[in-house]
């Protein structure tokens, strides 16, 4: 009866560990992202709104993790990896969130196909609340669609305040993108040698087939007047002779450039040759009294760009024209960076009798020679009133001699953001709860790896000690 249950025994315990190697295969899949751990500095990730920089501590593992600081709106890191369509990926990260400025932070991919179009995202449960140890995040396995090509790891937050939080162990697992395949080389045809014909006979007169007919176009729609809100703020939208969907420019050269940008696959390059002011603008509809703010990332590294800012001009009529009746202005970018920065002109109140708005990205020259400036992720929308606390917003002010006025061009619609101001998954979903692997996956595998032969080991000494128990009662005679 012993050894019985002693073998029993034995074999629940293969089972469980045979269970415990089966999650693991399940959950394994190659590593994709660059330099999760921080441990090589920033290589592979960009902080296009903040300052991104490590530290050796505190950490989760290893030497080093990152640290993001920055200042509201919102902030990000992100790293874009190639990946595969129709298949499993998963994205984590541990992240010590311990700043009561930072209103939530979650994990979102950004799927693209191969021309650069995004695709719908998927993103965590948001991590909200001060602690001070990393707490574990996860997107959880999800299959990328069937047209992606590549995909944008961000890492986002949501600040109130200027804030700091830190970032280590970040994985992205899933199956590598194919490899091109060489196309083979075909081996020449022999051409057959011509029998020549006995009799030479005349060849039969053949109709022409007729051309076939000329592939029918649908034609796009014209760019609307007006847009009810902002377009193509991230310039991944172009028109035929490649210009910017939805963006005019008054004075020097609009293109839509890919050597130059904070995010996607395009920015908007503005060029000056003349020492007057250009600006791109478009126009949008508002809603009288009504709070807005305007949001971009610029690149200014030119010497002969003496600033750029942005600016929004409100308009009593309902497509833009006309003189402008107030404008609201950033802080102007006057000093040179290699990297792109954020403007924003803050929350403002459109006048009582604007009906609609033109916004403006400007650039100032410093002479006629030439220079160039670069904007991207440009934000518009209703933004809550400023708090009592907060400073007065930039004044709204009459036409000044960069903005328009009664010799502007007919307002023609603007680019709005297409991928929308909500950034944030606001469904109030359980946070997932860390392992003891740094894994983020469920215990149930391992507490059935290591209970099931605890049970039974538990049985076998229970029954050994009933048989020594009924031993002694019977006298050592059973």
């Amino acid at each position: 009866m012993d050894a019985r249950l002693l073998r029993i025994a034995v074999l629940l315990a293969g089972l469980g560990a045979a269970l415990l190697c089966a999650d693991r295969q399940i959950a394994s899949g190659d590593e994709l992202l660059v330099n999760g751990g921080f441990e090589a500095g920033t290589t592979g990730w960009d902080a296009p709104y903040g300052e991104l920089t490590t530290v050796s501590s505190p950490v989760h593992t290893g030497s080093a993790s990152g640290r993001l600081a920055g200042d509201p709106p919102d902030q990000l890191v992100h790293q874009w990896v190639d990946v595969a369509p129709d298949q499993p990926y998963e994205f984590s990260g541990w992240i010590l969130l311990d700043d009561p400025s930072i209103v939530k932070v979650f994990l979102r991919i950004n799927w693209f196909d191969d021309e650069g179009s995004p695709i719908s995202p998927v993103e965590s449960p948001w991590l909200a609340g001060s602690n001070g140890s990393f707490r574990f995040v996860t997107t959880g396995p999800h299959v990328s669609p069937p047209q992606a090509h590549k995909a944008r790891l961000n890492v986002w937050v949501q600040p109130s305040g200027p804030f700091q939080l830190y970032l280590d162990d970040f994985s992205f697992t899933g199956s590598p993108p194919p490899s091109p395949t060489a196309t083979p080389t075909p081996f020449p045809t022999p051409t057959p040698t011509p029998t020549p014909s006995p009799e030479p006979s005349a060849a039969p007169t053949t109709t022409p087939a007729p051309p076939p007919p000329e592939p029918t176009t649908t034609p796009r729609p014209p760019e609307p007047a007006v847009f009810p809100s902002l377009v193509n703020g991230g310039f991944e939208e172009a028109r035929e002779d490649g210009s910017p969907y939805g963006w005019h420019n008054v004075g020097g050269a609009l293109s839509a450039s890919q050597t130059l940008r904070a995010e996607g696959e395009r920015s908007a390059a503005l060029a000056s040759d003349t020492a007057s002011t250009k600006w791109v603008y478009e126009t949008l509809s508002v809603q009288g009294e009504a709070y807005y703010r305007l949001q971009a990332l610029a690149l200014k590294n030119d010497p002969g760009v003496r600033e750029v800012l942005l600016r929004i001009s409100w308009y009593d009529t309902t497509d833009g024209s006309g003189s402008q009746i107030g404008t609201a202005d950033s802080e102007p970018l006057a000093d040179d960076s290699p990297r792109f920065v954020a403007l924003d002109t803050g929350p403002v109140q459109a006048p009582s009798q604007a009906r609609s708005a033109r916004v403006r990205l400007l650039l100032r020259p410093v002479s006629p020679a030439s220079a160039v400036a670069y904007f991207d992720d440009v934000r518009f929308g209703k933004a809550d009133a400023p708090g009592r606390e907060d400073a007065d917003p930039p004044a709204n002010r009459l036409a000044s001699q960069d903005g328009g006025g009664a010799g502007d061009p007919e307002g023609v619609s603007l680019g709005a953001w297409a991928k929308g101001t909500t950034l944030a998954n606001e469904r109030p979903a359980p946070q997932p709860q860390p392992t003891p692997d740094g894994g983020g996956r469920l215990l149930w595998p391992l507490l059935l790896a290591l209970g099931v032969p605890a049970a039974a080991l538990a049985t076998v000494a229970g029954h050994a000690w009933w048989i020594a128990r009924l031993a002694e009662r019977n006298g050592g005679n059973l």
